[in-house]
């Protein structure tokens, strides 16, 4: 607390986006399924995506950089930051 308010200190890592190399397994998943969904349509059954194989588009990996934050609080309470 500080003159009776109540703070938060936080010491956060932040990290790098670096785009996403697919792996082999990642892109044998998602062709095995692409193989699947074809035979699937090919014998008239219907076929959607919403089980497909997600590859992620980004990576985040640490960056050693550490910041130091004082009463990030969890949204809007009417006061300044």
């Amino acid at each position: 607390m500080a003159d009776g308010e109540p703070m938060t200190l936080h010491l956060v890592e932040q990290t790098e986006k670096i785009r996403h190399q697919p792996t082999d397994a990642e892109v044998n998943v998602l062709r095995k399924w692409e193989a699947d969904r074809v035979r699937r349509q090919q014998r008239g059954h219907w076929s959607g995506d919403w089980d497909k194989p997600a590859i992620p588009e980004w990576d985040h990996a640490p960056s050693g950089l550490l910041v130091f934050e004082l009463d990030r609080g969890g949204g809007w309470a009417g006061l300044r930051r």
